[in-house]
């Protein structure tokens, strides 16, 4: 079986005027903080940068929010990319 390994994700608002980018690490990661910090913002970017339908409605959500995501299946590296319901996928020398 191949390993499955989410490396970054980088997200930006065009709506809040914000970016960040989390580096998740290879071995365990924790997402933790209060209320309102963006925890569940930042796994709903995942699964629909991913190509997955997040269910649920998030009271701050930005619809608008463009992703990217790079993540690792067994040795081969990829990037995803989503906006306004777009979607990209990229192989490690960034070949569509």
């Amino acid at each position: 079986m191949r390993k499955f390994l989410f490396e970054n994700i980088w997200m930006m608002s065009h709506r809040d005027r914000a970016a960040f980018q989390v580096r998740f690490h290879p071995g365990k990661n924790l997402i933790w903080g209060k209320n309102h910090t963006g925890k569940s913002s930042l796994i709903k970017t995942m699964f629909l940068t991913m190509g997955a339908k997040a269910r649920g409605k998030l009271a701050k959500w930005d619809e608008g929010v463009v992703s990217l995501v790079d993540f690792q299946i067994g040795e081969q590296k990829f990037r995803a990319l989503h906006q306004g319901g777009t979607r990209a996928l990229f192989d490690e020398k960034n070949n569509l």
